[in-house]
């Protein structure tokens, strides 16, 4: 995987960047809340919904649950896979959110 970049798009959205400026994908609101995730294509690669403890939870395409994501320290926010396990972090920055995944893992943002 690697760093991506998510800046606003329309109406509340996100656009997600590789850190080759290729666009991998998109997230817009949901219509009940959270975040409906597409691949550059436009095909859909899951959702975010809000937790009760995580900021997000999130699940595939076919609605299994995947990981989720909540605050961790500096103003930093940590991704987790289904185990547990640290995946991934992301920071506020001028230009937008950076995330960085860990290489081993595929989050599934915009990629089949």
């Amino acid at each position: 995987m690697g760093k991506y970049y998510s800046v606003e798009g329309l109406f509340g959205g996100l656009e997600h960047f590789d850190e080759n400026g290729n666009k991998v994908g998109e997230s817009i609101p949901g219509l009940f809340g959270g975040m409906e995730h597409y691949d550059a294509d436009g095909n859909y690669t899951g959702r975010t919904d809000p937790g009760i403890i995580a900021d997000g939870v999130h699940y595939d395409r076919d609605g299994n649950y995947i990981g989720e994501s909540g605050p961790g320290f500096f103003g930093l926010e940590n991704h987790y896979d289904s185990g547990g396990n640290l995946i991934g972090q992301s920071l506020d920055t001028i230009a937008g959110l950076e995330t960085d995944f860990d290489q081993d893992y595929d989050f599934d943002i915009g990629e089949d």
